[in-house]
């Protein structure tokens, strides 16, 4: 209670000053509350329209974070749980609706259209999307197979780019902070006649909160189009990211009494990143027959891990794991809209193809001695997937809207490879699966931009191409199944007034086949990917903004997520990783022209270790986090400072159990740390 009352102490003492002279220098005028456009249908849409829960991260709610990558500013997101495995947002996980160890394969990450997950456990890379490009980031929750297919089970995260509009413009920002932080960025943007373009560099270095908690990282992106008028459109987009880091590891109960919490025991395991890619999406207005566009990518993807561990025998081992991943793709959709009759109609039919030949490859060095080997792998797995897919919005009154879609999908996989365990075992095989979605929905307009609606959706991830195969594991596992699941969901959004706006929203999910990794399974008993008998999912989600006056907002939200066997040897158990309960609430306020204070807080419950199946052990402990941040901005230059973690919180956002060692696992966090920067704009 006390710590409450100084967060609220601290915002009116920083901030009564400054209102006092803002209500003489600024009219106190309310300002209306943006009505937002989203893309939840792979199409611009009145949110209000669409039978989802959305939220919207704009462009200023960026600036006034503390965010320097786009996974910082989802922690404060309803039904969203972040955790940074390194403390230097290398690793670092996103868990929608309560998917614990593999949030990140049950959410899906697009950035203009583009899919960013990887076919492998690897996930998102979340520090390659450089946040100073980003204009708008979409959390959409709910299952989302049928237009976005695979890894969108508990939501989508859309992240749409700055592209160049306007005369052309030069931006340069230097970053500086605890832990030996610095970030350097230049972008550039504009159009010139039809052509429009952007260019930006960044690099960023810190040591990190970690003993070997170091990263350093280099971007150099851009995207150029061409506009024919309102009939075609161009555009092609490139990034180049490559960086290299260090990987702490964990702390258990006996390091964390009697070493520091920044402390490792792992000082020299590390890995490195090179990762480009080139996309071009022409788009062709048919005027009365719709509009026509062509997505098409390509990505490659290369990374190497070395660490340090004991192996059973008591040997000290080397391991190494080397990814090389190409991806193309090629995404049309055609949409048509318009009345049929006196009702307004919408659809959208697509086609996504994807193409990816893997290669994997992990080799224990053995200390030096190639008879002490242990495990080695060289593994080649080429996945083809096609989908159709379909969806439509029929206003069945000028307040009701119903939709619905489907999408058929297969998918293929080619394995070929050898591993050794103490002997050798080649493997050729192959895994074709078929995969159905479907949803419908009503939506019910009512007031001037409220709604409620109703949805029932299914979806589906396919396994990751490392959940099939897995060294430990004792090679290919061709039994692993697809996981589907059918989620129910009922939710208003509702504006009291021009300026308060609240969204509540009840899910309820039925996951069969859910993939988890059991450390105790597979015929090694070293563990294996294995599918659940049958999990459940339920939450509520709450979320509340209010703008009362033209320097004063204020927002909250609060998320109830419940994740439990439904069946099988657990059931009942809660899912490893998952809190009950997670709090955000922040007051910003603009006391005078160019002048923010923000301060924001992060409340994460407890939950469970991850691989605690059994929930035999203590829970994880709850956390919160008070952060802030002063910014300055006359005319060309905006200066600013940035406290996270005001009270010095020791907490860990991951931990697991080790049944090999029999140990806890922390992953600590960091304390008290500054953020500040300079920018400067012409």
């Amino acid at each position: 209670m006390k710590r409450w009352i100084v967060i609220f102490s601290l915002f009116f003492i920083v901030s009564f000053p400054f209102q006092t002279m803002a209500q003489g220098e600024m009219e106190e005028e309310t300002v209306k509350l943006e009505e937002v456009v989203v893309t939840a249908t792979r199409d611009w849409e009145e949110e209000r329209k669409v039978p989802y829960n959305v939220s919207v991260i704009t462009e200023e709610d960026i600036r006034r974070s503390n965010a320097h990558n786009v996974a910082d500013v989802l922690r404060t997101v309803p039904g969203v749980l972040v955790s940074d495995w390194t403390a230097n947002r290398k690793s670092v996980t996103v868990d929608i609706r309560g998917f614990g160890e593999t949030g990140p394969l049950n959410t899906l990450v697009l950035v203009d259209g583009r899919r960013v997950n990887q076919v492998d456990l690897s996930g998102t890379d979340w520090v390659q999307i450089p946040i100073d490009q980003v204009e708008r980031i979409e959390v959409i929750r709910g299952g989302g197979s049928v237009l976005y297919g695979d890894n969108a089970v508990g939501g989508v995260v859309n992240i749409i780019t700055k592209k160049g509009k306007g005369k052309p413009s030069v931006k340069a920002e230097f970053l500086g902070g605890s832990y030996g932080l610095n970030i350097q960025r230049a972008s550039s943007r504009g159009s010139l006649g039809d052509f429009r373009y952007t260019v930006n560099a960044r690099h960023e270095n810190t040591d990190g909160f970690r003993d070997n908690g170091y990263y350093e990282g280099k971007d150099f992106g851009g995207s150029v189009g061409y506009d024919l008028g309102d009939i075609l459109k161009v555009d092609f987009s490139t990034n180049y990211h490559a960086d290299r880091y260090g990987m702490p590891g964990a702390l258990t109960e006996q390091d964390l009494l009697t070493m520091d919490r920044s402390s490792t025991t792992h000082p020299d395991d590390k890995g490195e990143t090179e990762d480009w890619f080139v996309q071009l999406t022409p788009a062709l207005d048919l005027k009365q027959w719709g509009r026509v566009s062509v997505g098409f990518s390509y990505r490659q993807r290369g990374t190497e891990s070395k660490s340090y561990y004991i192996d059973w025998l008591g040997m000290g081992q080397w391991g190494t794991l080397t990814n090389d991943i190409p991806t193309f793709s090629v995404s049309p959709q055609w949409i048509w809209e318009r009345d049929i009759s006196t009702f307004h109609n919408k659809l959208i039919v697509g086609f996504d193809y994807y193409h990816t030949d893997a290669k994997n490859k992990y080799l224990d060095t053995g200390m030096g001695d190639p008879a002490r080997n242990f495990l080695s792998s060289d593994a080649d797995v080429q996945r083809d997937s096609w989908a159709f897919y379909f969806h439509d919005d029929f206003s069945i009154l000028n307040n009701l809207i119903f939709s619905c879609g489907y999408r058929y999908e297969e998918s293929e996989n080619d394995f070929n490879g050898a591993s050794w365990i103490g002997f050798w075992q080649s493997f050729q095989d192959k895994k074709d699966d078929v995969m159905h979605a479907w949803d419908v929905g009503l939506t019910y307009l009512f007031l001037k931009n409220s709604k409620i609606y109703g949805r029932i959706s299914k979806s589906y991830r396919y396994p990751a191409i490392d959940e099939y195969f897995s060294v430990w594991a004792g090679g290919l596992n061709t039994l692993l199944e697809p996981q589907e699941g059918i989620t129910y969901e009922v939710g208003v959004d509702h504006y009291f007034t021009d300026t308060i706006r609240s969204g509540l929203t009840f899910y309820w999910m039925e996951i069969e086949n859910e993939i988890y990794y059991n450390p105790l399974g597979g015929p090694s008993g070293f563990g294996a990917n294995e599918n659940y008998d049958n999990t459940r999912h339920q939450g509520i989600e709450f979320s509340a903004e209010a703008k009362p006056l033209q320097w004063l907002s204020v927002w909250a939200n609060y998320t109830y997520t419940q994740a439990k066997f439904s069946g099988g040897q657990y059931e009942g158990n809660e899912v490893p990783g998952v809190p009950y309960h997670k709090v955000n609430f922040g007051i910003g306020v603009t006391p005078l022209e160019g002048l923010d204070i923000d301060i924001w807080s992060n409340y994460v419950g407890e939950r469970r270790f991850i691989s605690d199946q059994p929930n035999i052990f203590p829970k994880l402990h709850d956390y919160m986090t008070v952060n802030a941040k002063v910014s300055y901005t006359w005319k060309f230059l905006t200066a600013f400072v940035g406290v996270n973690n005001i009270f010095d919180e020791k907490y860990s956002e991951y931990g697991s159990y080790s049944w090999f060692r029999s140990q806890l696992a922390y992953y600590p966090s960091p304390g008290i740390n500054v953020l500040g920067g300079l920018s400067l704009q012409f």
